[in-house]
């Protein structure tokens, strides 16, 4: 009779377990999968890819008159993942990485927050690339895992109170899980909702009250703290980033 109940018992545990387990759905944090489904077990696991971020921070690109003095660009961060972690996206709350990026230029958070999803398959590095002036660019060099073929980058615009530019879960393959021979991105400016704007071209303003979601400065944006956004589209553009497979 024992023997009976107890493998009733565990039978009962293991179907139970099962079921829970089934219950468990990978959910998305990116907008752009675009081949991250496919099967194509034709192509290679990993690419290499260049990037060059340009960087033209002036009038005739933004419509902002004038450009702060000292403006620049703070270090590129980011990384490749998959679909289930975006490193920003609009429409949702900064991390604390993103804000103290978007806020001071300092990328150690960020890449801690990086590191962690790391470490839990996520991601597969921390990207950096050199900061610019005004005008300039950077470029750099990358292995991508097919796995992990999600591309998100972020940097500051300097002097500003929490404004950045960047890309979010930019897809290096296509929709038939090919990886693109080269690709192009504008680089637009993003709010992160993180800091009042009064001074929009100054690193001491307080923080928003409440904070509120990241999203892309417009002409038809009002800033955090009242002031319009002198942009009229489509001069919200600070630069491109440019995206190209090699051989090696």
């Amino acid at each position: 009779m024992f023997p009976t109940l107890l493998a009733v018992a565990l039978f009962l545990l293991f179907a139970c377990s099962s079921s829970n387990a089934a219950k468990v759905v990978q959910t998305s944090a990116c907008d752009d999968q675009s081949g991250t489904n496919s099967t194509n077990s034709a192509m290679p696991d990993e690419a290499h890819y260049k990037l060059t971020v340009s960087i033209n921070w002036a009038t005739a690109t933004t419509g902002t008159s004038p450009i702060p003095g000292g403006a620049h660009f703070t270090t590129v961060t980011g990384t490749n993942h998959r679909a289930d972690y975006a490193v920003w996206a609009t429409g949702t709350r900064a991390t604390a990485g993103l804000e103290t990026l978007a806020e001071t230029g300092v990328t150690g958070t960020l890449s801690s927050e990086i590191m962690a999803k790391i470490g839990a398959g996520s991601a597969q590095q921390v990207i950096s690339l050199s900061g610019t002036g005004a005008v300039g660019s950077s470029e750099k060099t990358l292995l991508i895992r097919r796995s992990l073929p999600l591309l998100s980058l972020a940097s500051m615009l300097a002097p500003s109170s929490d404004w950045f530019t960047g890309v979010s879960c930019v897809s290096l393959l296509d929709n038939d899980g090919n990886w693109r021979s080269s690709l192009e991105r504008p680089l637009h400016i993003y709010d992160a909702g993180t800091e009042d704007d009064t001074n929009l071209f100054n690193l001491g303003n307080a923080d928003a009250s409440p904070k509120v979601n990241i999203q892309r400065l417009t002409g038809s944006n009002t800033a955090q703290g009242g002031v319009t956004v002198g942009f009229v589209p489509p001069k919200d553009v600070v630069g491109t980033l440019k995206i190209e497979r090699i051989t090696q």
